[in-house]
């Protein structure tokens, strides 16, 4: 890792060096189609492009199609201006990405402001019949970004209130980087152009809806040196105490961070970006238990450290073809962890091999001896293209290997000790090693004619083999329903696992979609697509999801749209329930639960356990992909020049949504006998889950003046369902009744802002304040009513999720300066200082609320966000 560091050090050192040599303005290209309202084409317009500054950089004229190829510097952005007798002049701000677009240009329309980017990455705040161009979306630009406090540089977690969780689907929030679906950024933050949610929510380009995913694009490669360096530093001194912890935390933080983009020296047409990023997080763990000696409050070292690496080098072959090559490498290294992080078999422990399941990183009620050392690398190499065929014709294409590596190894090797909701004890019994190589292939074809713009492709998230060592739960765990029973020695059961600890399984997805916008008017715009989903596994072929949307602009200037959309969106099961089906549907591994032990030693009276029933681990033989519909209208008006208002109702139902049922729980009424005696617990995953949600929002985004510029929304809302994750087992198998209710993440109310005001160059303020109504939770008898395995049974009559937690808030605010070192101001070298404060007012945010009727924290949270932090940033840019 250090080799690694210094190797990093000097290779900014030398291209920082070669700053000095003389710089070749190199080229790209902007290509597009120009039409009058009535989509015939419009030959020989005069098709100009100036810089920022408004000097004239290029010019040419549309062919006898209307179509243009214009050669330019390689800006980062500038106005395009096209003009023809008879037509009005039409006036286009561009920013030039990799993600590049062909532009198609109506002259009509020229009176209507418009500002996009070739890439289709606007975030102008007016608008637009386009459908990228929804403002009912969180668009975040690296200004903006670098105005707001977002804690350790983490925009994903800054932006991801703008989601709706019921829209996320199995695999969580779907993270497009560059048009291609990733695990992460592939940046350091300095390094990201834009983060946006919900843009094109109905494209039928990706897999999930425009809620459910975070698509962020990266800066391009820059024909001028420009770099970015941050030292980030914290310090437990300037904190607030924990709300559960008996004496403030000894924490340090240190983020060292950059990014550097140029030309290459000696290289024509040779451009790199290099960002890397070093993390030194001394943490702590809070733990919050009940013994039976009486209450134990903890401060339990656990640090992190991080190193991430990017190296891209693009080429300009010709004027219409470019490549990019980039090497990603990314470690993680976090020490003690006191998590109930579950290992990929969890699906098979009847308490996921960690308590049951209640607890947070921050600790919660797991002793110190119980944690876990994680250790993750990730190493990516992305080779990207773009190819203009004609003016009218473009084909992106993405190649990405990646090979992952994931450590995870029990601090104590020990057997477990697990009370629920008291306190877990003993060794975390999680040791694994996960192994990944996978490809990834995205490829897009754009072609622009007349009225149209169609676009069609293919993506392959994964094609992954993956191996996996698993050596959990090797020494056995026992489960307690309480503390009397703990001290009295009465487990009510104990699991363990025995047999092969080495697998290897495939993951493997595949989709295409083709899509066509049609501009019927000026003021009129449909989009109809059709896409295709598969995943190994699941059998299942047939899934054509239909998607469509329009957009209509009306008023005397055209300055209020209304839009309407729906699709359908299929889900599909992440890499853990997949892990689960190698190692135990045969069963290859023996995991058994022995019901109501000896304790401590449950073979005492002589049983052998490899003639324990096994449990089994199976998806239904009628299993199907789940699938999503979703629908919504919104209204857009445009307030100001650059601010906006949009007023959204939607709604989903979700259809065979994945869930589990244990299908050899002992049978009614006294359930005492399984159906099966030879198996345990036999867990089948199904498809018979349902969903449904509907939400209005209301957003503002833009600037109102230089006291306001951001984005705000407020959503009231409702989700009910009958699931809560894939390896979620209802108590009772046989009565269902109580399992339709509100889902886990279900809130009513939420209210989201970023913003930045400066009234002047002293006060430069970023806010980010988030609020929303409390979460419910599920109140439980604490007892295995039903010899399942599970102590989650609920009171006769009682549903999922009756219980309510509070409401949370929190208040993050900057304050910043800049300090300029040239009299070029903006232009030349700037030093910016800057002080976050998180949690400004110290508001305590109660998390992980107990519904288990006899644990001692009953009705109470046994964690809470953290408190008041204050962080201090020390930037140069140039």
């Amino acid at each position: 890792m250090v080799h690694l560091r210094i190797g990093a050090l000097l290779l900014v050192s030398l291209l920082a060096a070669a700053a000095q040599t003389q710089i070749t303005r190199e080229r790209s290209e902007i290509v597009g189609i120009v039409k009058d309202v009535t989509g015939a084409v419009v030959p020989k317009a005069t098709v100009t492009f100036f810089s920022p500054t408004k000097e004239h950089v290029a010019s040419t004229s549309t062919d006898k199609d209307g179509a243009f190829y214009l050669a330019v510097p390689k800006l980062s952005e500038g106005q395009l201006e096209i003009s023809q007798d008879g037509f009005k002049p039409f006036s286009l701000h561009v920013h030039i990405s990799n993600n590049l677009k062909p532009i198609t240009a109506v002259l009509e329309v020229a009176d209507l402001s418009q500002r996009i980017d070739v890439s289709a990455t606007a975030d102008a705040h007016q608008v637009s019949t386009d459908p990228a161009q929804n403002l009912d979306a969180a668009v975040v630009n690296d200004k903006l970004l670098d105005q707001l406090p977002v804690f350790d540089q983490d925009f994903v977690a800054a932006v991801s209130n703008f989601l709706d969780q019921g829209a996320t689907g199995n695999m969580g929030t779907t993270l497009v980087v560059d048009g291609m679906e990733q695990k992460n950024a592939g940046v350091t933050p300095s390094a990201v152009q834009s983060v946006k949610i919900n843009s094109d929510p109905y494209s039928a380009e990706f897999s999930r809806p425009g809620r459910g995913r975070i698509e962020i694009t990266t800066k391009t490669p820059d024909p001028v040196f420009h770099g970015t360096a941050n030292v980030i530093f914290r310090d437990a001194h300037f904190d607030a105490r924990n709300a559960f912890a008996s004496t403030r935390a000894p924490e340090q933080r240190r983020i060292f961070e950059g990014v550097l983009t140029g030309p290459v020296p000696r290289l024509s047409r040779t451009f790199f970006l290099l960002s890397a990023d070093y993390q030194q997080d001394n943490l702590q763990s809070i733990v919050f238990a009940q013994l039976p000696s009486g209450l134990l409050q903890e401060n339990v070292p656990s640090p992190v450290r991080a190193e991430d690496l990017a190296a891209r080098l693009s080429h300009d072959f010709t004027d219409h073809y470019a490549g990019a090559l980039q090497f990603t490498y990314e470690g993680r290294s976090r020490q003690n962890q006191l998590s109930s992080g579950q290992p990929v078999n969890a699906g098979q422990n009847p308490n996921g091999g960690g308590g049951s399941g209640q607890n947070q990183a921050n600790g919660g009620y797991i002793l110190p001896e119980a944690g876990r050392n994680v250790t993750n690398l990730e190493r990516h190499l992305t080779y990207s293209d773009r190819l203009v065929l004609r003016p009218t014709l473009l084909n992106q294409f993405q190649i990405m290997y990646e090979r992952n590596r994931d450590l995870i190894a029990s601090t104590t090797e020990r057997p477990q000790i697990s009370v629920q909701n008291s306190f877990v004890a003993g060794g975390a019994q999680a040791t694994q090693l996960a192994t990944e190589n996978n490809v990834d292939i995205r490829d897009v074809l754009t072609w622009t004619h007349k009225t149209h713009t169609v676009s069609t492709g293919f993506a392959m998230p994964n094609m992954s083999r993956r191996g996996l060592d698993d050596y959990s739960n090797r020494l056995g765990i026992f489960n307690f329903s309480s503390l009397e029973d703990y001290v009295a020695g009465r487990p009510y059961s104990f699991t363990q696992q025995h047999g092969p600890v080495h697998f290897v399984y495939w993951q493997k997805e595949i989709g295409g979609f083709i899509q066509d916008q049609i501009r019927v008017a000026s003021n009129l715009q449909l989009t109809f697509g059709l896409r295709w989903d598969w995943q190994n596994y699941l059998h299942d072929n047939n899934n054509f999801a239909p998607r469509a949307a329009i957009a209509y602009a009306f008023g005397k200037k055209r300055n209020t749209v209304l839009r309407a959309g729906g699709g359908i969106f299929y889900d599909r099961t992440s890499a853990r329930p997949l892990g689960s089906l190698a190692e135990y549907s045969a069963p290859a591994v023996q995991n058994i639960l022995l019901l109501n032990p000896p304790y401590p030693n449950p073979f005492i009276n002589g049983a052998d356990p490899s003639l324990e029933p096994a449990n089994l681990y199976r998806f239904s033989p009628n299993i199907r992909t789940p699938y999503l519909g979703m629908y919504s209208v919104s209204l857009e008006r445009q307030l100001l020049k650059a601010a906006t208002i949009t007023a959204t109702y939607r709604g989903l139902t979700g259809i065979g949504l994945f869930t589990s049922l244990n299908v050899n729980q002992p049978l009614p009424p006294l359930y005492l006998q399984r159906p099966d005696p030879g198996y345990g617990v036999y867990q089948q995953i199904q498809s018979s889950g349902r969903q449904v949600g509907q939400a209005l929002d209301i957003s503002f985004s833009g600037k109102i003046n230089r006291y306001f510029s951001g984005v705000v929304q407020y959503t009231l809302g409702r989700t009910d369902n009958n699931i809560g994750g894939i390896n979620y087992m209802p108590p009772n198998t046989y009565d269902l009744s109580g399992e339709y209710a509100r889902a886990d993440f279900d809130q009513h109310h939420r209210f989201s802002m970023l913003a930045s005001s400066t009234p002047n160059r002293w006060i430069n303020v970023g806010i980010a304040f988030i609020a929303g109504s409390g979460l419910p939770y599920t109140e439980t008898l604490g007892i295995d009513v039903y010899n399942s395995g599970f102590a989650n049974a609920r009171p006769t009559g009682v549903a999922r999720n009756t219980l309510l937690g509070p409401g949370f808030m929190e208040l993050d605010l900057r304050w910043s300066h800049d300090f300029y070192l040239s009299k070029k101001a903006e232009k030349g070298p700037i030093i910016t200082f800057a002080a976050d404060a998180f949690n400004a007012v110290n508001h305590v945010n109660f998390s992980q609320f107990i519904g288990n009727d006899k644990s001692p924290f009953f009705r109470q949270a046994v964690s809470s966000l953290p408190a008041r932090r204050l962080q201090f940033t020390l930037r140069l840019k140039f």
